[in-house]
């Protein structure tokens, strides 16, 4: 094997790794890209959101809507629901599991009182919302952005608490 070869199928193998496979369930185009918002604070994004619209429901949305994040500085974790995430950069929680996708906070508001977040395989993705009733000028910057990230915002529910 020349070493053309072998720089092309080294190349190639690490392309198909860095590839994810996004499961049916998911929510948005695979082919998109999707990035975290550079504002995020893990600090101002602890306490509890409520969920105002999602695109499903699973571990990590509790029974009544809402979600509890709480940030532990001396270890640089955030957990939630008893599952612990590592903050490898800003607005990307990874859990502890490996086979688990990241939570992703796409867009957070100046205030930190909304929010579009979403795991990197499309099967979960939410607006969150604290403090007063969601506006509409929020929900619309929120909606654009899931939109801009392949959400398939047409599968968005209103979710009532």
């Amino acid at each position: 094997m020349t070493l053309v070869r072998a720089i092309s199928a080294v190349f190639v193998l690490a392309l198909i790794a860095a590839c994810d496979v996004m499961p049916a369930d998911s929510f948005r185009d695979p082919g998109a890209p999707i990035s975290a918002t550079t504002r995020f604070d893990p600090t101002a994004f602890s306490g509890r959101w409520s969920i105002e619209a999602a695109f499903a429901n699973d571990a990590l949305a509790a029974p009544k809507g809402t979600l509890d994040f709480a940030y532990d500085p001396a270890r640089e974790r955030i957990t939630h629901g008893g599952k612990t995430f590592t903050i490898p950069r800003p607005g990307v929680l990874a859990p502890n599991d490996p086979n688990a996708a990241k939570l992703v906070v796409m867009w957070v508001d100046a205030d930190f009182r909304t929010a579009a977040i979403g795991t990197s395989d499309g099967t979960f993705g939410a607006i969150i919302n604290r403090g007063a009733a969601l506006s509409d000028d929020r929900l619309k910057a929120a909606t654009e952005i899931l939109e801009f990230y392949g959400w398939d915002t047409s599968k968005l529910i209103e979710v009532k608490t």
